[in-house]
């Protein structure tokens, strides 16, 4: 499995390159911004606490204290547009280009506690009255990226999720209006157990189609890739949550340094194209030529949930075989 590489303490692999990290105190976020900080990178901590920002610029200097790399930390939330729109104007302000931007910050409804999914009253709608999972997995990264395009140099990574493909898409749907995944629902259970899988589909359309378009846009070297961590020992379903899925996830998810090998491929590798989705592991029947007719099956049954969050515990259990870069 992906290792840290102690050799490349103090080492100026990276240096001269500027990253964006959104959701960068912890988690996924924070072990991308130390492994490029070690390489000499200039990460943007991006993240809406400073005080867990600033603390994780420690932590990320005190395990790489030899680096020539810089960090800096700017006030984002990519739930609340406005924060967006300020964060994307400081960077166009302070930097005059930014090489990697990683769309990683994360929010899933089950990291508001064990009730979140069935307490329907408690309040899950972004500042602009979005459903927050979706404004913040989703939207915010959107109107990110596309505001910080023109300084991009060359890749946007957004890491979403193989749990992506939970949902049929449905909700995703712009043409009666404001599609149902976006708009806030607090008393609906289901919208909140697909929530994040749809925020992460999203993740994966958009850098589809963003790739697509950005000859016309003027941007025919930058690449969009989606990224799958697998599952990984992170803090996206709460700290305290009891039960089969959290014992599981401690006893089977990929550690933190295993967990950004397919985002550290995403950003660095010369065989990708662009508009690819980059895994650290094969979901379960994914590689089989049926699966499509499968999933298509599972949505008009009316159990597609139900049977790819199956296979989604099946797959954590499972992921470590097929650890690589697929």
């Amino acid at each position: 499995m992906y290792k840290e590489n102690p050799s490349h303490k103090g080492k100026t692999d990276a240096e001269g390159m500027v990253v964006i990290v959104t959701g960068s105190t912890s988690g996924i976020g924070q072990k991308i911004s130390e492994e490029l900080f070690g390489y000499g990178a200039t990460v943007i901590l991006a993240s809406r606490n400073s005080t867990k920002g600033y603390i994780a610029m420690e932590e990320i200097k005190a395990t790489y204290p030899g680096s020539k790399g810089k960090l800096v930390y700017g006030k984002l939330d990519t739930s609340d547009l406005d924060s967006v729109k300020e964060f994307a104007t400081w960077v166009n302000i302070n930097f005059n280009h930014i090489d990697y931007l990683v769309n990683n910050a994360g929010f899933q409804y089950g990291s508001l506690g064990d009730s979140a999914m069935t307490n329907m009253s408690i309040s899950t709608t972004s500042k602009q009255g979005y459903d927050e999972c979706f404004a913040t997995n989703y939207l915010g990264h959107f109107l990110l990226t596309h505001l910080l395009l023109p300084t991009i140099r060359e890749r946007v990574i957004n890491i979403a999720s193989s749990l992506h493909f939970q949902p049929d898409g449905t909700t995703l749907n712009p043409k009666l209006g404001t599609p149902i995944a976006a708009v806030n629902n607090n008393k609906d259970f289901k919208h909140r157990a697909q929530a994040y899988g749809v925020s992460k589909l999203a993740n994966v359309f958009h850098a589809i189609e963003l790739q697509k378009r950005l000859p016309d846009y003027g941007y025919p070297n930058l690449k969009v890739i989606s990224v799958s961590p697998g599952w990984v020992q992170t803090n996206i379903f709460g700290s305290g949550s009891k039960g089969i899925v959290p014992y599981l996830i401690h006893s089977n998810a990929f550690k933190l340094q295993e967990g950004i090998l397919s985002s550290m491929n995403a950003l660095f590798n010369q065989n990708l194209h662009g508009g690819e989705f980059v895994s650290n592991a094969i979901f379960p029947l994914s590689t089989y030529s049926w699966y499509d007719n499968l999933l298509q099956t599972l949505s008009e049954a009316g159990v597609r949930d139900q049977v790819m969050l199956l296979l989604g515990l099946v797959s954590l259990v499972v992921q470590s075989q097929s650890y690589g870069m697929h």
